[in-house]
């Protein structure tokens, strides 16, 4: 037999062992796509949660300010109020109008 021959020549094929394995293939490419569904809801449920979790710090950081500024009577967040503050130092209350 030549080189040629060689080449063109097939080994005879079982076809149930290769109707066997695409069908096991087709059950782990199954498996792959549910796991990816999985996966893709899990990040769009943490991507909920933290977008959550961030208007909550949000909310709290704002509270916590404007409760410091009403302490400070600056006035809140949403106020355009700002601060009068000097930098002259005043040897006495009495020099600084207090």
């Amino acid at each position: 037999m030549s080189p040629t021959e060689k080449e063109n020549t097939t080994e005879p094929v079982d076809k149930e062992v290769i109707h066997k394995l695409i069908n096991e293939l087709e059950g782990k490419l199954e498996a792959l796509y549910t796991l990816s569904e999985e996966v893709n809801r899990g990040i769009l449920e943490s991507k909920d949660a933290l977008e959550s979790l961030r208007e909550k710090r949000v909310k709290l950081i704002r509270t916590r300010l404007d409760q410091i500024f009403q302490q400070w009577n600056i006035g809140s967040l949403t106020s355009n109020h700002q601060p009068y503050v000097t930098l002259d130092l005043c040897e006495s209350d009495a020099e600084c109008g207090f």
